[in-house]
């Protein structure tokens, strides 16, 4: 393709509505198949998508999140200027099952799929599985300005948003109740919470999180679990239920709940309600969340596809991010307002954090949810 892609084919991101499909895209959640073949509008080329869907990755916000709403233009993305080349056919995935499939599956022979922006969990094992390429850093220049947390091994694959997962309190329950903001995981054990905590399933990433939080505060890690399932259990002794949305806000707005585990950029995003919520780096570590960007192996458009993971790494695109979804930058020189910069993850904040290794995770995962539901949500 003639041009970097930092100035065209960035309208492939924008999300039209999709309700007649039954779900709700949100944040960059979502699967641009199919696309129908390009037309020009006032503005110059731009592609009409087929059909969507959504993932539980990082970026995804409340239901009703800005970003990807029906009539949202995704911030800084633009129509590819009147003149310049299109690709028919650059496709993006943001769940990992339209990357999976049976060996010999024209999927895989053949992919169809350019770019997946999916969560790190799931990017670790499509990497083990070979479904994703190295990225290649004579195109995907920005790479050097990507922060330690957010690079990937061999780099396949790179982080371009980051969160975290740590504490969330309601903080005018906890001063008008005479409590201190809590600290640390154990401190969600506190007697006079019991009942007003809702705490993550282990069946979604925050519920992950929640185990590694207690088992490093034990002493343990993602190879030596028990001090996990040992501390979590003491929590759990509060928890009224175990919510496998990955989406708390409701309990915390209705009253049932006023303390969990979740994520920053969700607190955030809550707090714009005007609700009194805050989130707490505990002081165990919070646990980063990556939503990554990847080329498909054998993607039918590879040059423009690592062009585009590029232009996830540009500085403006970084801060845009960060204004509407609240995940932090991942590059070194994005630049925020103070009052912003002081609601996303941030490069102190960033250096405190041990990524999950998440292919013992991943490997483990099933016993230990097998575990979770006799030990922790008995």
């Amino acid at each position: 393709m003639d041009g970097a892609v930092e100035q065209g084919d960035r309208d492939l991101l924008t999300s039209p509505s999709a309700e007649a499909e039954g779900f709700n895209p949100r944040g960059l959640s979502f699967l641009l198949h199919n696309p129908l073949p390009t037309r020009i509008n006032g503005e110059g080329w731009c592609a009409n998508h087929r059909s969507y869907t959504s993932s539980t990755d990082l970026t995804s916000h409340q239901p009703g999140g800005r970003p990807c709403q029906r009539g949202h233009r995704q911030p800084g993305i633009t129509t590819v200027p009147p003149g310049r080349p299109h690709v028919r056919g650059f496709a993006l995935a943001a769940s990992p099952r339209h990357l999976t499939c049976s060996a010999g599956d024209s999927q895989q022979a053949a992919p169809q799929i350019d770019v997946a922006l999916i969560d790190d969990g799931p990017q670790a094992q499509a990497a083990t599985a070979g479904l994703l390429a190295a990225l290649d850093p004579k195109v995907v220049t920005r790479l050097g300005k990507v922060e330690k947390v957010a690079r990937l091994p061999g780099d396949v694959g790179v982080g371009f948003a980051l969160t975290a997962t740590g504490l969330a309190y309601n903080s005018e329950w906890y001063e008008k109740n005479g409590l201190p903001a809590p600290k640390r995981l154990s401190d969600l054990a506190d007697p006079k919470l019991k009942g007003k905590v809702v705490l993550p399933s282990i069946s979604n990433t925050y519920g992950v999180g929640a185990l590694m939080l207690a088992a490093r505060a034990g002493g343990g890690s993602e190879k030596a679990v028990d001090p996990g399932f040992e501390g979590i259990g003491k929590v759990a002794a509060n928890a009224f239920t175990f919510d496998t949305t990955a989406d708390v806000s409701n309990y915390f707005l209705q009253g049932q709940a006023v303390a969990s585990v979740w994520g920053g950029s969700r607190v955030e995003t809550l707090a714009d309600k005007d609700f009194p919520i805050r989130f707490v780096y505990p002081e165990e570590g919070a646990i980063p969340l990556l939503a990554t960007a990847n080329v498909v192996n054998k993607a039918p458009h590879p040059d423009l596809a690592q062009k585009f993971v590029n232009a996830l790494l540009e500085p403006g695109i970084q801060e845009k991010l960060a204004a509407e979804g609240y995940d932090g930058p991942t590059v070194s020189d994005a630049e925020l307002d103070p009052a912003l910069a002081g609601r996303v993850v941030g490069p102190e904040q960033a250096a405190g954090m041990t990524p999950l290794d998440w292919t013992t995770v991943n490997a483990a995962r099933a016993a230990w949810t097998d575990r979770w539901t006799k030990e922790v949500e008995r």
